[in-house]
């Protein structure tokens, strides 16, 4: 690829300049942050709450669209996690008391809020020496310490293009509905090839199970992890960050690797409309329903799970599903799939093998037209229960949990329902959801 690289690297270099302005935070905008910072920490030490600062806004690797302050509270790890959790909950309502803030939750529950624009996140966390977590939040502090002695000026211009990058794709960010790269990651991935650039010619050359690592480790990570990088933890060095990131992101960024350095072009920094050329409406079936209150990772774990059901439904009913996706907008989900075909007038069932005799006579008691193949099992084909994709999806909705749809979520699943695109009606609640999940369908990495 060496070649390309020293082709292009004027064209690269003009890109990476002309969005320098976009990705770097003013005065004005640092100014209101610390504000924000300064308001938490005065109400934090009026409790006498031990704290720290992390993450991206005590680290300067914020984008100007993408800033909020992380407060790690320290308490005693004697109090053991689940107290931790729930002595932190009731001291961060009253350090919040009078804001607007809401509840989230990761393995305890923690503090969101906003101030004038600004969000601020309080996280209860343990107060132990590294290596001895009680949960994932402990490390946090350590994540900063490690950082910090090593970031300069230019490596946070770098990580800032990086999440640029990530975020304009929609590859960035850790939360289970987007499964991509968090901005700890894409500080460790920077610290490690020391650009942005050299960070995209080394992913292009990324082999299955590559291993990334900022310091020594006494083991071998391919014997443990089986995702298609390893970045190991600099704090923690048994544990590998990537198991967070969705396989397909990971594939994702090689691509759009390859297309940056070969083709460069403004057009990757900046975040895409997806307008499908094509439209096969005739082969996309919708399932929507009332979005559910719950918190954001909650609800989309359920929502994926949910999908499964559906596409498991589709799949036992014998539809070949091309692809599929999932959008929530104005208070409704819709779960949208590319099917190859839309009806199924019969389906084959297989049978025993001819060497299971009872079996084989129970076999052909229940079915009309039966055959043997050269696997020495026996077939049958019969009308199809589900003549119509449609019904496959009546069917789930009326027994959701037993489909595997979340108990969270199968209230308002049981209520949705489902149609062919073609069929959307556009003045209707869910259309927005719909056509974009439609929309979704039809993403393409294609830039050249």
């Amino acid at each position: 690829m060496n070649f390309i690289i020293k082709e292009n690297f004027e064209e690269i270099k003009k890109v990476l300049e002309s969005i320098e302005k976009d990705i770097t935070p003013t005065q004005e905008q640092r100014n209101r942050l610390k504000e924000v910072e300064k308001m938490i920490s005065e109400r934090l030490n009026e409790k006498k709450l031990k704290f720290i600062i992390g993450g991206s806004y005590a680290r300067d690797t914020w984008l100007p669209e993408d800033a909020d302050i992380d407060f790690f509270v320290l308490y005693d790890p004697e109090l053991g996690p689940n107290e931790i959790g729930k002595k932190g909950l009731e001291d961060l309502k009253e350090v919040v008391k009078g804001l607007n803030y809401w509840l989230n939750y990761a393995e305890h529950p923690y503090i969101e809020g906003a101030i004038n624009g600004v969000k601020f996140n309080l996280v209860p966390c343990a107060d132990v020496p590294p290596g001895k977590w009680l949960t994932s939040m402990d490390r946090s502090r350590y994540h900063n310490e490690y950082l910090m002695k090593r970031l300069n000026d230019n490596l946070r211009k770098e990580i800032r293009i990086l999440k640029k990058f990530l975020k304009s794709n929609g590859l960035y960010g850790a939360e289970i509905k987007i499964g991509g790269f968090s901005g700890y990651v894409s500080e460790v991935l920077i610290v490690k090839y020391g650009s942005f650039l050299e960070l995209l010619k080394n992913v292009i050359q990324w082999s299955q199970g590559e291993i990334i690592a900022l310091e020594p480790f006494d083991y071998d990570p391919q014997k443990v992890f089986t995702t298609p990088i390893i970045i190991l933890d600099p704090v923690d060095q048994k544990r590998n960050l990537a198991l967070a990131i969705k396989n397909k992101l990971i594939a994702k960024l090689k691509i759009l690797a390859l297309e940056f350095l070969s083709y460069p072009k403004i057009d990757y920094f900046r975040e895409k409309k997806i307008r499908p050329d094509l439209k096969p409406t005739n082969n996309v079936i919708v399932f929507s329903f009332k979005a559910s209150d719950l918190v954001e990772d909650i609800k989309w774990g359920m929502y994926y799970k949910a999908e499964d059901a559906l596409r498991n439904g589709l799949k036992t009913a014998g539809y070949k599903i091309i692809r599929s996706a999932i959008s929530e907008n104005k208070g409704w989900v819709s779960f949208v799939f590319l099917l190859e075909f839309t009806k199924r007038s019969f389906e084959i069932r297989v049978g025993p093998s001819v060497y299971s005799l009872e079996s084989s006579i129970a076999f052909l008691k229940s079915h009309r037209f039966v055959w043997v193949e050269n696997d020495m099992r026996m077939y049958s084909f019969e009308p199809s229960k589900f003549d119509d994709a449609k019904k496959v999806f009546e069917k789930i909705k009326s027994e959701p949990i037993r489909w595997g749809v979340p108990a969270g979520i199968a209230r308002n699943f049981s209520e949705g329902s489902a149609y062919w695109y073609s069929e959307l009606n556009n003045a209707s609640e869910h259309a927005e959801s719909a056509n974009e999940a439609f929309a979704l369908l039809f993403e393409t990495l294609s830039n050249i």
